[in-house]
C-alpha cells in the first residue's frame, strides 16, 4: 500500500501463475508486487502451457505449484485485469 499509494481498504492482489517451476532460478524481484512459492495442489494438477487446473497424474496426490506473482491493485482496477479464462470462481 505504501509503494502504490493505494489505501489498504481498497487493495486487492491480482495473481498470475508463472511458468517458473523452480524458485531458485529467479534472478530479481518483480517491479511491482511479490512472487511466492511453496504452495501445493492436492488431488489435481497444473497445466503450465494453458495455465489451468487439470486432472492429476496417476499416483500423484500432491503437486507443487509454479511460482505465483501477486500484484497489488486498487479494487476499481482489478476488474480491468479479468479476462475470459484467468479467473477461478470459488
Amino acid at each position: 500500500a505504501r509503494k502504490t499509494k493505494i489505501p489498504i481498504d481498497t487493495l486487492e492482489f491480482f495473481s498470475e501463475v508463472t511458468e517458473v517451476q523452480d524458485s531458485t532460478t529467479l534472478d530479481k524481484p518483480p517491479e511491482n508486487g511479490v512472487k511466492i512459492h511453496g504452495l501445493f495442489l492436492q488431488g489435481c494438477g497444473w497445466d503450465i502451457s494453458t495455465r489451468v487446473l487439470k486432472e492429476s497424474d496417476k499416483d500423484i496426490l500432491f503437486l507443487e505449484m509454479p511460482v505465483i506473482h501477486l500484484e497489488p491493485l486498487a479494487t476499481t482496477d482489478s476488474a480491468k485485469r479479468i479476462v475470459d479464462g484467468n479467473l477461478y470462481m470459488c
